[in-house]
């Protein structure tokens, strides 16, 4: 038999102020709207097998929701957190036609109200933005967990804003008749 110390193996003790607690919990609500409750139940009750506390009656004070509606959202999710490459469908912005896409996905990005998948396109060998709910069908594995690794150094809100289609400028022209107005007496 093997003897292996304790403090071998043991995590450091988990020593969060009140505040740090307060916004876990919060963000465990945010992530059971986005089907992710089981994960969220686990965190919590880890938390508290630690020895911290935290207090869900004070958290109804505000209600954050994450909507997540897509069906593509959570095969990204766990493709995200396993690094596993996928492929899935996907239908261009005109809508007319659909081309199977292959991608290394580094994360999943709330983005002016829309939910986008960014990754390595390993089609086209640099990275892209797709956004949800143009995805049709299923996301299905398309290599092995872990067979990737997210560039270091890479910030996802920046690569989403960087990538994802920008809202057309609106421009208006008025038009304004030059006239005076005379008043009586002058």
């Amino acid at each position: 038999g093997y003897r292996v110390e304790r403090s071998a193996f043991e995590l450091p003790e988990i020593d969060l102020a009140p505040e740090e607690a307060a916004v876990i919990g919060l963000a465990a609500r945010v992530w059971q709207h986005a089907g992710l409750a089981a994960a969220t139940s686990d965190a919590l009750v880890k938390l508290k097998a630690a020895g911290v506390t935290v207090d869900r009656a004070a958290l109804d004070v505000v209600q954050p929701t994450l909507n997540a509606e897509e069906p593509s959202f959570e095969p990204f999710w766990d493709a995200t957190r396993t690094r596993t490459p996928v492929r899935f469908d996907y239908r261009t912005s005109q809508g007319s036609t659909t081309a199977t896409r292959h991608l290394q996905p580094w994360g999943v990005v709330s983005y002016r109200g829309r939910w986008y998948v960014t990754g390595h396109d390993t089609d086209r060998g640099e990275p892209r933005v797709f956004r949800l709910s143009r995805v049709q069908g299923e996301v299905r594995t398309d290599g092995k967990p872990g067979s990737f690794e997210v560039p270091a150094g890479t910030d996802l809100r920046a690569v989403t804003q960087a990538l994802a289609p920008q809202p057309p400028d609106r421009c208006a022209e008025v038009l304004v008749r030059d006239t005076v107005v005379g008043h009586a007496g002058q």
